[in-house]
């Protein structure tokens, strides 16, 4: 946990670090990772049989790096989508806010139960 991907490549889960090497090697495994991104959604787009799909949302932490995003937008480019990018995380805004329109009486709390 924790040592794959930019860490078993680098020794570094730091993607502003590994952006700033400018060697071959991080070149190349940057690109393998957006492409590795572009293809899972590409993948996806037929489970949206009933509308067509017309954009796509980035988002993340890795979606700050300008040069990344236009990596992956350079490998869907065929698709076009209209790409739009909110940088940064947000699930503890997210839960925030759902909490509150429950709190608030706006939206009924749910209850998830597993697999039995």
């Amino acid at each position: 946990m924790g040592r794959g991907g930019l860490a078993a490549h680098f020794g570094t889960r730091d993607f502003q670090k590994v952006l700033s090497m400018k060697d071959e090697k991080a070149r190349l495994i940057l690109e393998a990772m957006a492409y590795q991104i572009a293809k899972h959604i590409a993948a996806l787009l037929p489970v949206f049989q009933s509308e067509p799909v017309t954009a796509l949302v980035l988002t993340g932490a890795l979606a700050k790096s300008e040069t990344f995003v236009d990596m992956i937008k350079g490998f869907l480019a065929n698709l076009k989508l209209q790409i739009l990018v909110y940088a940064g995380e947000f699930e503890m805004e997210a839960l925030r806010d759902g909490a509150r329109r429950v709190l608030e009486g706006k939206e009924k709390a749910k209850t998830y139960e597993g697999k039995k």
